[in-house]
């Protein structure tokens, strides 16, 4: 091939992947062994069924393939490549190929193709068979660039290289309070571990001395059993610094002692500990939250969320754990506002939970996102003598909220609307009549409160109601296929060309609506056998997870639909970290220009694996609905 050709054939593929992702030697290695064909408009360039020794590349033209010799499978354009399945397989092509164009292509021997695969990882791994094994690659290649950096990245590593070789301080549960605090003293720690038998019983910290020894006026004398806090939270030193912080920040714990897998109890880490390592403001927020004096102390403290957002992006970490830590300042803001309100309105006449909806409830909160929140009563709540109270706690709530960029619901989702508060039996009766009548209103209205979590109270009413509202509507198959139905009705951004689907957005963009189109169906999915399966989970990973361990999804598609969730939801924070840092108002509306042809790749992927498990749905619970 004269030298000319072969600079311009290089160029070519310089620009289109994987071919971009080659050596200098190894693409001089594919390009020399290309040989070229063309294909007048109208003819068959490959039949399904027959022995194929090519991997076959379009130059210029489309081509399509045609399942199974004759249904409509995709549109393989300039840069595309197909028969790459039968060359991975037994080289036996599962679809016909048409020239839809007066086509020319590049057509490498299979030979070449499988040297390529052995030597080059990325090469191989983009032609591999199947679109999830692609994912889980992209979203691995991603996490290998993680390696080195500074600052946060440090909340990755393991407990077990966190914890202090100091030994642990250790008491027994009838130690006084003027020992504890001697001892404590004398070794200058803030907290004891309560031991009997080699087994933890409790923990004890400066903070308890103070608010449940001092502040009431006990005797120094009391035992410690009766002021510690019993059988407290442990975690795992197997895990990542992260997720202890993560419990952390959902308990309003300062402290966590660490186990061994067996069990036994191996140290004890601190906010502290973890914050040395990681030099971000991002992760002290939930705690300014909780600490806040007053409603402009708690929208003070919220208002570095946006840059915080900026920095958890940059630092790389996973879509899951961003997701944790916004949705924590978020549920601290909702909770100390609870409680600031109670504090100016006096005490609730009757028991209660404050209860969040949607994404907060589910924990996958992101720069976007409004107020969804109610009430659920103790059933002695009587409206016209306690209605008064709540109503006012409701609009402090909810104003506040507001005012600290936790905007209003456009649906009126919020406690301060009267149908939001509502007793336990009220809430029950509500579901059972949501759940017996099915029509899309209804069904519309439990996706919204189903996902449903407690964020101040005891938590018991809206456990319990939760329990019997999954009960009732596991054992009602009209409504399941509703839900169903409901699940399907927005569908993944992909074309039948498996092209990208995108909406204009008002200035005429193109843009891809990452929630909408590409979030919620997996989160319509995870919700809707969970539900079927009797499963309390309500974050949308712990629902996959629990449906694996449940047998209710094989393992390879909870898989699958994690590793799509991960992928969707970090292009959006992505984006979402752009708009913040250009002082633009937050949405979840992607700009095509904006995504790198490996973002645009690996979303095809994604999207795949949904539309995949939506099918899946439809054949199994609609019940010929659709």
């Amino acid at each position: 091939m004269p030298d000319v050709e072969q600079l311009e054939l290089d160029a070519f593929l310089r620009q289109h992947r994987p071919f971009d992702s080659l050596s200098d030697g190894a693409l001089r290695t594919l390009t020399q062994a290309i040989s070229i064909r063309y294909a007048r408009r109208g003819t068959m360039i490959l039949d399904a069924g027959a022995k194929n020794e090519y991997l076959f590349i379009v130059r210029s033209g489309a081509v399509e393939l045609l399942e199974g010799g004759s249904d409509l499978a995709l549109m393989v354009s300039a840069g595309g490549a197909f028969a790459f399945g039968s060359l991975m397989l037994d080289g036996v092509t599962r679809h016909g190929a048409k020239a839809i164009e007066d086509t020319l292509l590049y057509c490498v021997p299979a030979e070449i193709f499988h040297r390529l695969c052995d030597e080059a990882r990325d090469f191989r791994l983009y032609f591999s068979v199947e679109e999830a094994e692609r994912l889980r690659a992209a979203i691995a290649q991603r996490s290998e660039s993680m390696e080195g950096l500074g600052s946060i990245q440090s909340a990755g590593t393991l407990l077990s290289n966190i914890i202090s070789d100091r030994p642990l301080v250790t008491a027994a549960a009838d130690m006084t309070c003027k020992d504890a605090a001697q001892l404590m003293a004398h070794e200058d720690v803030s907290t004891l571990l309560i031991m009997q038998d080699s087994a933890l019983r409790g923990i004890l910290t400066d903070k308890d001395l103070r608010r449940r020894l001092l502040a009431k006026g006990l005797s120094y004398d009391t035992p410690i059993g009766d002021v510690m806090t019993p059988n407290p939270v442990t975690i795992y030193e197997t895990l990542a610094g992260f997720e202890a912080l993560l419990l952390m920040m959902q308990h309003n714990f300062s402290h966590l002692p660490v186990t061994g897998v067996s069990g036994d109890l191996v140290g004890l880490v601190s906010a502290r500990d973890l914050l040395k390592r990681m030099s971000i403001h991002a992760l002290h927020l939930a705690q300014d939250v909780a600490k806040a004096s007053s409603p402009e102390e708690v929208c003070a403290a919220v208002q570095p969320l946006g840059q915080s957002l900026v920095a958890l992006v940059d630092a790389d970490l996973t879509a899951h754990v961003i997701a944790e830590f916004v949705s924590s300042v978020a549920e601290a803001a909702h909770r100390r506002l609870a409680e600031l309100g109670e504090a100016q309105l006096g005490p609730p006449p009757v028991p209660y939970d404050f209860v969040v909806f949607g994404s907060l409830a589910r924990r996958d909160q992101s720069g976007a996102s409004d107020q969804d929140n109610g009430f659920i009563f103790d059933d002695s709540y009587d409206e016209a003598e306690h209605g008064a109270y709540f109503q006012e706690l409701a609009r402090f709530i909810t104003d506040h909220l507001n005012a600290a960029g936790y905007v209003y619901c456009p649906g009126n989702v919020m406690a301060s609307n009267p149908d939001l508060r509502k007793t336990v039996s009220g809430w029950r009766a509500q579901f059972s009549k949501w759940i017996a009548s099915p029509d899309p209103k209804s069904v519309m209205h439990t996706t919204i409160f189903y996902d449903m979590r407690p964020v101040h109270g005891s938590g018991q009413f809206c456990k319990d109601l939760r329990r019997s509202v999954i009960a009732e509507a596991q054992q009602n198959s009209m409504f399941l296929a509703h839900l169903a139905k409901d699940a399907l009705s927005a569908s993944p951004p992909l074309g039948f060309f498996r092209q990208l689907v995108v909406e204009k957005d008002k200035s005429g963009d193109e843009t891809l609506n990452m929630k909408q189109r590409g979030i919620m169906p997996i989160v319509d999915i995870a919700r809707l056998k969970a539900l079927a399966n009797n499963l309390t989970a309500v974050n949308t990973r712990a629902r996959l997870q629990s449906l694996e361990a449940a047998d209710a999804l094989n393992e390879g598609d909870a898989r699958d639909l994690l590793d799509a969730q991960e992928f969707i939801a970090m292009t959006r924070l992505r984006h979402q970290a752009r708009q913040v840092a250009n002082h633009e108002t937050v949405d979840n509306l992607v700009h095509i220009r904006d995504l790198s042809r490996f973002e645009r790749d690996h979303l095809k992927d994604a999207f795949v694996i949904v539309r995949r498990q939506q099918s899946a749905i439809a054949l199994s619970y609609t019940g010929g609905m659709l």
